[in-house]
């Protein structure tokens, strides 16, 4: 069977099977977590209306309520060199300084996936060969944006031109300095986190 056209939407993911395409993106990690279900005494007076909220720090936490009675939190996070997943024990910490009424709060599930990150900050879609269609690059707002990337796909497969498409179709770009930047990815985080405590603390 041969297809009319394939769609490459590997986002952190990516690798080598279409070139350059790895090196085009600065992957991270995504972590979040979940409390355990929370009765609506517990919960009701928080977020009432269904809103997400997050911080204004250099790492950002952001939390939003479940309609299971949980309380998801969440933010950036990175790997280990044992090839686990760094960064839950900040939620742990900060979560309850967010909501104070959480003290104490048991944890049910842990998660955490890799996002993709470009140098401008915006969603890529690139057309590396004919009938090869790339989109990804989130940016951490991929719950949004790939929704609007995952229907301009389907369209330019359709035969859709490229000028009638909402993001152009640009050549496979190198992220500069990639390589230091990922490996300088934990230390650079727990610096960012520090400067985040020690600004907390002075305005406390």
């Amino acid at each position: 069977m041969t297809a009319a056209s394939v769609i490459i939407a590997t986002n952190g993911y990516s690798d080598s099977l279409v070139k350059g395409l790895k090196q085009s993106v600065l992957s991270l990690y995504s972590k979040q977590m979940a409390t355990d279900p929370l009765s609506e005494s517990e919960i009701g007076p928080i977020l009432p209306q269904g809103h997400m909220i997050s911080d204004t720090k250099r790492l950002i936490m952001y939390t939003r309520r479940e309609p299971g009675g949980q309380m998801c939190f969440g933010g950036i996070g990175f790997s280990d060199r044992r090839g686990g997943f760094g960064g839950f024990g900040w939620i742990e910490k900060d979560a309850p300084e967010t909501v104070p009424s959480r003290k104490g709060v048991k944890w049910c599930c842990k998660w955490s996936g890799r996002i993709a990150l470009t140098e401008d900050r915006v969603p890529h879609l690139h057309g590396p060969a004919p009938d090869l269609i790339v989109g990804l690059e989130y940016n951490g707002r991929g719950v949004a944006m790939s929704h609007v990337m995952g229907r301009e796909l389907a369209r330019r497969a359709l035969d859709t031109s490229a000028e009638d498409l909402p993001f152009p179709v640009t050549k496979i770009p190198s992220y500069k300095f990639r390589t230091s930047q990922v490996l300088g990815a934990g230390l650079a985080m727990a610096v960012l986190r520090r400067r985040d405590q020690m600004e907390w603390k002075s305005d406390a």
